[in-house]
């Protein structure tokens, strides 16, 4: 203690007076006081203070000390000096720490050795997009560290702790608030304690977001133009650019186009989305709200922030099965002209600043492609065809089409489109993956190719969609054609799959007068097939379109729907004078059998009106077979076998369920020999039952083309032997019961 004090050990003890006067002049009153404090109270003892030694240096004590006896205390001093410089240090550093959090333009961030977080500054929070307080509760950076770097990131941390401090730098991503990566470089060092463990890990965070992109766009560019410069077909170089878009954007779908200006579309030459989606031979409508089509009108690179599409354009099933928001594209100009785009569409909440004018490099290296095909012609060959299927694309298609509209108009000649699509193709490819449904595209393209004859053409002109042109054919012979394709492909058996179907719709030039109008009614015959069934022909009539495009308005009042389909039953009816007012007969008919057989009013009134639509599905069946003068062959008659499922697909519109159940079912037999579900019994609904035998009363007693009509007797006669076997004997019963008591007089 004397030397603490700055006294020689040897002299006299000093006593405490003494020593008193080496305490520093500003804690003397505080030790005086406590002092006082102490001794009056005869309690215990402990300040911190400080002492002038005999030197003059200032140092630090801590003293403890106790009451023994009387006026008598026991005590020790220690010299805490260093402890004091050290603790002076360490709060100074604090301090300076404090003010480089709140002052640097960098992120910044405080964490204990186990990384849990101590303190952040805003610039950090701004750049993960959260609040200080936000971060500060969830504790762990971790918390908003991409998952992918998880692992780099805690070697980075053991490695800093363990003493190497060339562990100190790496990038890693965070995720922002809005979802997408944030590219950063952490330089961090350990503070540690007097004993060397670490304390605090201090990180100074960098976003390196934007040098990164341009780094990975100046790789993608690169990468591009070394296959440009190689020679690369466009087509290998349309690949690498969208995929390259893809990922440098970040978009959900990317794209290489080509303008048709004659047939105002666009036509996708190549594309890459989620999934591995294909998009050759897609198109797209040049006057739609687009950023390409935009790019065709202006021929600058354009935005779209907002999709505003037109139901009938052809891109809006791609925008909606991606949930696609917007779009950007870059024009592409070979040899001066306005040759296509490259585009890109997001999902996203809204597209970055800039990043049309980012595709515009990209559009440069796909016309140098273009250019550097030496040859033009074959250029325009390739470009022909689907490179997935290898038959003709949309353009192909359209170009040859215009053509022999224009042959047919000029000569007087009959053409036909059909327009044919795979049914279920998406269950297809979610099910068995995009390879499997990209096989199945290319076995279909190569059925229907065998199945073309000499000058005609068959293209795919979408994803699931082929065009068959068929020059020289009216609507009968091409209908045929048709039907022998459909059933080609139902009789196949596709590795992996098993069973595709496909539905047709068909127009030829008596019903469309140019080009434009023939894919537009081809289309509009497709829709109802679809609408009705699939796995179907269908064959456009202005009859028939009339009438379904009053029950697809589907006017407020259920009443003016069924007029309308009702209206189509008429006129299917009126096309033989065999058939004239038949469906009215089997009404009338199957109404007076539902009440002999306890029906309340209402519930015959319904079967009445089932029995008006009936035969409405014979829309589906060629006036050639529908009113064939003699008998059908097994393959026509399975076309009139389909009527019976048409006719509920369209009732379904109109009526309800059970309804539509008494008229699909108005085929079936009672010995479960009948279509289109081969019930029997008491498992055909019973408005089915009453229905089949009006229908076939109809049939025995009404003059046709090609079966001898039987008198009423005859054909009560041959009702009571098809009792059981044809029909429900309760409804022959009924029908009897109704001649005998004179309600009903077939005799």
């Amino acid at each position: 203690m004397y030397r603490i004090f700055g006294r020689d050990p040897a002299a006299a003890p000093a006593r405490a007076a003494e020593l008193f006067a080496y305490v520093h002049p500003d804690d003397r009153e505080r030790i005086a006081a406590g002092y006082a404090r102490a001794f009056g109270a005869g309690a215990a003892f402990e300040f911190d203070c400080r002492i002038v030694t005999g030197s003059g240096e200032v140092r630090s004590l801590h003293a403890l000390g106790r009451r023994e006896t009387g006026d008598r205390y026991v005590g020790t001093v220690q010299d805490v000096t260093e402890r004091k410089r050290i603790e002076r240090s360490l709060t100074d550093a604090e301090e300076l720490l404090a003010l480089a959090f709140d002052h640097s333009p960098l992120g910044m961030t405080l964490s204990k050795p186990d990384r849990g977080l101590l303190r952040i500054n805003q610039a950090f929070a701004d750049m993960v997009g959260h609040s200080v307080e936000e971060l500060i509760a969830h504790q762990h950076p971790t918390r908003f560290t991409h998952p992918d770097d998880h692992a780099v990131d805690r070697e980075h941390v053991r490695e800093l702790l363990d003493g190497d401090e060339r562990a100190g730098q790496w990038d890693k991503r965070y995720v922002h608030a809005h979802g997408h990566s944030v590219w950063a470089r952490v330089s961090a060092s350990v503070l540690r304690h007097p004993d060397g463990s670490p304390r605090y890990i201090v990180s100074q965070i960098e976003d390196i977001s934007e040098r990164r992109q341009h780094e990975a766009e100046e790789r993608a560019l690169r990468n591009v133009a070394e296959l440009v410069a190689a020679g690369a077909e466009p087509a290998v170089v349309f690949s690498a650019i969208t995929e390259q878009v893809r990922e440098l954007l970040g978009a959900d779908v990317s794209a290489v186009m080509r303008f048709d200006a004659t047939a105002n579309v666009g036509v996708m030459l190549g594309g890459s989305a989620t999934g591995g989606v294909d998009f050759a031979g897609m198109t797209f409508d040049l006057e739609s709200a687009t950023a390409t089509a935009e790019v065709f009108r202006s021929g600058r690179p354009a935005r779209v922030d907002a999709f505003s599409l037109a139901d009938a354009d052809p891109m809006v099933p791609t925008v909606q099965r991606f949930d696609l928001t917007g779009s950007v594209a870059a024009p592409i100009h070979v040899a001066g002209e306005r040759w296509g785009a490259v585009a890109a569409a997001f999902a996203g909440p809204q597209i970055a600043a800039g990043t049309e004018l980012r595709l515009e490099r990209f559009a440069y290296l796909a016309s140098l492609a273009i250019a550097n095909l030496h040859d033009r012609e074959t250029l325009e060959r390739r470009a022909a065809r689907d490179p997935l299927t290898a038959i003709a694309n949309h353009r192909t298609f359209h170009d040859r089409l215009r053509s022999e509209a224009e042959r047919a108009r000029r000569n007087g000649r009959d053409l036909s489109v059909v327009l044919l699509d795979l049914d279920h193709f998406k269950t297809i490819n979610d099910t068995y993956g995009h390879q499997v449904g990209d096989r199945i595209l290319k076995e279909v393209a190569q059925r229907l190719a065998a199945e073309t004859r000499d000058g005609e053409l068959i293209a795919r002109i979408g994803g699931e969609e082929f065009a068959w042109l068929i020059p020289e054919s009216d609507q009968h012979r091409a209908y045929a054609a048709a039907e022998r394709v459909r059933r080609a492909i139902e009789r196949a058996t596709f590795e992996e799959v098993g069973k595709v179907t496909l539905s047709a719709g068909v127009c030829s030039s008596e019903h469309g007068r140019d080009a434009q109008h023939l894919v537009r009614y081809a289309d509009r015959a497709l829709y109802w097939a679809k609408a009705h069934g699939r796995n179907i022909t269908f064959a456009y009539s202005q009859q028939a379109d009339a009438a379904f495009s009053r029950v697809e308005q589907q006017a407020p009042h259920r009443a003016q729907a069924m007029a309308s389909v009702r209206a189509l039953a008429r006129a299917i009816d009126a096309k033989d004078v065999a058939t004239h007012r038949h469906s009215e007969r089997v009404a009338d008919l199957a109404e007076q059998l539902a009440v002999a057989l306890g029906w309340s009013s209402d519930r015959a009134g319904l079967l009445r009106c089932s029995g008006l639509l009936h035969d409405v599905g014979k829309i589906g069946v060629p006036d050639s077979i529908l009113l064939k003068p003699g008998p059908l062959t097994s393959g026509e008659y399975a076309q009139i076998k389909r009527h019976a499922d048409l006719s509920a697909c369209i009732a379904a519109e109109v009526l309800p369920d059970e309804q539509v159940g008494w008229i699909r079912g108005h085929h079936e037999r009672w010995d479960g020999a009948g279509y289109p579900d081969a019930l029997a019994t008491d498992d055909i609904p019973d408005g089915a039952q009453i229905l089949a035998l009006a229908d076939a009363w109809d049939v025995m007693t009404q003059h046709d083309h090609y079966k001898p009509t039987k008198t009423p007797q005859e054909a009560l006669q041959e009702c009571r032997k098809l009792a059981r076997r044809q029909f429900a004997p309760t409804a022959v019963d009924a029908l009897f019961a109704l001649a005998a008591d004179g309600t009903f007089n077939p005799l």
